[in-house]
């Protein structure tokens, strides 16, 4: 993303032949050419009053929210290398801080400057390691170094019984959209299951039914597969069905009527009653 100034002109023929006015470009994409245009003495002037006055406040009374109310509007003005140097500061006087370095990781992120962030991410996990935000983040991570087992394990606090009442359960889809590309169906289940007892109206969203019916598919026509507790989608609505399979954990969940009837006989000849 790059930020600066230019003139836009009158063309004819591709020649600029009229200046007109100067702007202000702010985070162009040289992929798509997306950007935001500002005013560039409009944008000036709201740089030097939000910078300097989130100083000022920081220099008056010291804080960690101080701290970050700064770094942030550095960051949102693009003045990259003061927030650099802002922030190693910040991490020095503030060497306790969980919360400081989770909210650095952050403002990093929506920066775009992953790679920085992560260290930030590791050093508050080690300070506070019940910090969900720090969790998620390291997860997300970790799928992507294909280090799923390491990501579930993070996102326990997720997997706790009530936990879509006080969390968004996103991180979960998405680490069982990781799970079901690399063959492990058992898992997807595992996870659906409990995003489906946390949030029912989740089975009513295209995306995880298709989620769940592609692990379903490939646990039904594996005859070695340990499913044993089917989820039936039954007109508008979604019920659990429950049958005693040795202890064995797992569901099944079926979106298509045709395909209910097409492995039914096989199911039930096969898992008992």
């Amino acid at each position: 993303m790059d930020t600066y100034t230019t003139r836009l002109w009158f063309v004819i023929v591709f020649i600029p032949i009229i200046p007109l006015k100067r702007v202000r470009l702010l985070d162009y994409c040289p992929r798509c050419s997306r950007h935001w245009v500002a005013d560039p003495e409009q944008y000036e002037m709201s740089r030097q009053l939000a910078v300097s006055g989130a100083m000022e406040k920081y220099r008056d009374a010291p804080s960690v929210d101080a701290a970050l109310a700064v770094h942030a509007q550095l960051l949102s003005f693009h003045m990259y290398p003061e927030a650099d140097k802002f922030r190693e500061a910040a991490l020095e006087q503030y060497a306790d801080s969980a919360e400081l370095r989770a909210t650095f990781g952050a403002h990093l992120d929506q920066m775009g400057r992953w790679t920085e962030a992560t260290p930030l991410y590791e050093q508050a996990f080690l300070l506070k390691p019940d910090l969900p935000e720090v969790r998620n983040s390291l997860a997300w991570r970790r799928v992507n170094e294909s280090k799923f087992d390491e990501a579930f394990e993070l996102l326990d606090f997720l997997r706790q019984p009530g936990a879509g009442l006080t969390f968004n359960l996103a991180p979960l889809e998405g680490l069982a959209a990781s799970y079901q590309k690399f063959g492990n169906h058992e898992c997807v289940i595992e996870i659906c299951e409990h995003r489906l007892r946390e949030v029912p109206e989740a089975g009513e969203k295209h995306q995880f039914r298709k989620l769940v019916s592609k692990s379903e598919r490939v646990l039904v026509l594996d005859r070695h597969s340990e499913v044993h507790r089917p989820l039936l989608l039954m007109g508008s609505g979604l019920r659990f069905v429950e049958r005693d399979d040795g202890g064995r954990r797992g569901i099944h969940l079926r979106l298509a009527q045709q395909f209910l009837h097409g492995v039914s006989n096989q199911n039930h000849t096969e898992a008992g009653p």
